[in-house]
């Protein structure tokens, strides 16, 4: 009879263990978990701009599925993804919003390119599973590849960018300052403004969800006029706020460039229209590898630590170890972010000249990588603001103690 009770105790205990067991595969912190994907199975994907979804097609794809010592092959065919987008209704979006990217099962890898033209092809740069959208109107087609160690998946997508009609009745500026999650395009046009170039200015800021808040600015004998508008910002409160300013004052550091409307009517007396922060620091991850010469025989590269300098007699000299001080990288990153180099850039390759001197550049920020490659006669707004860059990368370099 006791070894009864004790058989039924330890069955009792048994059970009890299976049903902690069990609750706790599906509970974590008393919420329900969200269960792993099964890895035998092809991953799914879902795109969205805001609460909505994005449209997609799928491209061919081989999957090898492990079961025991066993492996099991999905292999499917399909038309080009860039066909398949052919017969795709396009997306609509603001300037600027995000297109998120949310894998069940997430890529170990993950590139994302965009068309230009019949064939050229672009890598956009991936921040946090998210895409910045361009910030120009018109239809752009997006391809994306996952890579994982069972296999990789293409997809496709199509976005047709819709430029948003301020309310305010207002004429400024086209296109003006545009200020995309603290990624800005034009910024040279606040200083022209400040100079007495331009009388009118508008400052486009979207929100994460990509709808526009505006700071309108206009100059006058008597100051300037500061114009706040949020009408368009679905998820904020719609308001128009007019303010009388005395000045607008540029204030520039070593990790931020801020503009600020100084001596305003109202409680708030200074306004800040506009902050450009490029603190390194705040990086996790921050490294570049500039190419540049003819044949881009020189190369700068901060992520193999790689210098090789071109000796123009048909040899190179290289140092390996190569390291730039944190100053200097802060300098550097702080050239790009100016730049908005996570932008949008129209660059060319194409030049006339022989010989003529050629740059590659790419820069690695967190997760993300942006790839530029232009010529010196590209003398467009982006390829002399790479260019510039390039030369001042190649400047400081050459006054290191490891230049040779």
């Amino acid at each position: 009879m006791q070894l009864g009770w004790k058989a039924l105790i330890v069955i009792s205990l048994i059970g009890l263990l299976i049903g902690c067991e069990t609750k706790a595969g599906n509970e974590v912190g008393g919420l329900e978990a969200i269960p792993s994907p099964d890895r035998n199975e092809v991953p799914s994907l879902k795109l969205s701009i805001g609460s909505k979804s994005v449209p997609k097609v799928t491209g061919g794809f081989e999957w090898t599925a492990k079961h025991g010592n066993t492996e099991t092959t999905t292999k499917t065919d399909a038309e080009p993804v860039r066909s398949g987008l052919k017969k795709l209704d396009a997306a609509k979006a603001d300037p600027g919003a995000l297109l998120n990217i949310d894998f069940d099962y997430k890529p170990q890898r993950l590139n994302v390119y965009r068309w230009e033209g019949e064939g050229d092809v672009i890598q956009v740069p991936v921040e946090q599973d998210t895409v910045t959208l361009p910030s120009e109107a018109g239809v752009y087609m997006f391809k994306l590849k996952a890579e994982w160690e069972e296999g990789d998946l293409s997809f496709g997508t199509k976005i047709e960018i819709v430029e948003s009609s301020s309310s305010s009745g207002n004429e400024v500026v086209s296109g003006g300052v545009i200020d995309i999650h603290g990624n800005v395009e034009n910024v040279e046009l606040l200083d022209s403004f400040l100079a007495g170039g331009l009388e009118r200015l508008r400052i486009t800021h979207y929100t994460k969800e990509g709808d526009p808040i505006y700071h309108d600015l206009t100059a006058s004998q008597d100051g300037i006029e500061l114009r706040y508008d949020t009408t368009e910002d679905k998820f904020g409160s719609p308001q128009v706020h007019t303010y009388s300013c005395g000045r607008l004052e540029r204030a520039e550091s070593d990790t931020a460039l801020t503009y600020t409307m100084k001596n305003c009517s109202g409680k708030q007396k200074d306004i800040e229209v506009l902050q450009i922060d490029y603190d390194l620091s705040k990086q996790d991850y921050f490294a570049f590898a500039l190419q540049y010469g003819v044949g881009e025989r020189n190369v700068i590269d901060t992520i193999q630590g790689r210098l090789v300098k071109d000796l123009q007699n048909g040899e190179v000299t290289e140092v390996s170890d190569f390291k730039l001080k944190p100053d200097q990288m802060q300098a550097i990153y702080k050239q790009l972010k100016l730049s908005n180099f996570l932008g949008e850039k129209k660059l060319s390759t194409a030049c006339n000249r022989k010989p003529h001197v050629s740059y590659s550049l790419q820069v690695k920020i967190n997760g993300g990588s942006a790839d530029f490659k232009w010529s010196e006669c590209d003398e467009s707004k982006h390829g002399n603001q790479m260019t510039k860059i390039a030369e001042e990368i190649a400047a400081m370099v050459a006054s290191t103690d490891t230049y040779m």
